[in-house]
């Protein structure tokens, strides 16, 4: 009973995680699309004791960034805790992969589409990685693939006379498969 229990659990939470992917997917289509006209960068900005943090995610021609900046300053100034979100008109050199140009000296890697930068000084920091939108797409597509095709293979073997479990010939014995011991849902009813 408890192995039955924890494969119904099992069960669900794949079919949670499939639908919350797939979810996701569709979001960041979106965003893609959006991102050819609109750039939305979302960031918290604040002080603690003498350094200032700007974190962030930025949208951008079809590229997603995240980016992370350290300033330390003597001054004491002392921004508030806050999340910000703002949107502009989109233009390529926002990105951050042409953006990371502009600073002398910062280590940058580059394969492809996806990229890294750090850059480093004594009271100032920054590092950013950055990929295609298309690229977490792809990710998140991964999961709700699977579930779909774990639909289609069973109502495949459901309809050919199939055990939905192994795949075992059931048309000698419909009620109860002799291989996994799977009953059928005509047998319990």
């Amino acid at each position: 009973m408890p192995h039955r229990v924890l494969s119904i659990f099992r069960r669900r939470l794949f079919r949670f995680l499939a639908i919350l992917s797939l979810l996701l997917c569709l979001a960041t289509v979106a965003l893609w699309v959006r991102s050819y006209w609109r750039l939305d960068d979302f960031e918290h900005t604040g002080t603690i004791s003498s350094r200032t943090d700007r974190n962030g995610a930025l949208s951008c021609f079809g590229e997603l960034d995240f980016v992370a900046v350290h300033i330390q300053s003597d001054y004491h100034l002392i921004f508030p805790q806050r999340w910000q979100l703002s949107t502009e008109r989109s233009s390529v050199d926002k990105r951050l992969s042409d953006f990371a140009k502009q600073f002398p000296g910062a280590r940058i890697h580059w394969l492809a589409d996806f990229g890294y930068m750090d850059y480093s000084r004594p009271s100032y920091f920054a590092r950013g990685i950055w990929f295609p939108h298309w690229f977490l797409a792809f990710l998140f597509a991964i999961l709700p693939t699977l579930r779909l095709l774990t639909i289609l293979r069973t109502r495949h073997r459901h309809r050919a006379g199939l055990c939905p479990t192994c795949g075992y010939d059931l048309r000698a014995t419909p009620d109860r498969c002799p291989e996994c011991g799977h009953v059928s849902s005509d047998a319990a009813v």
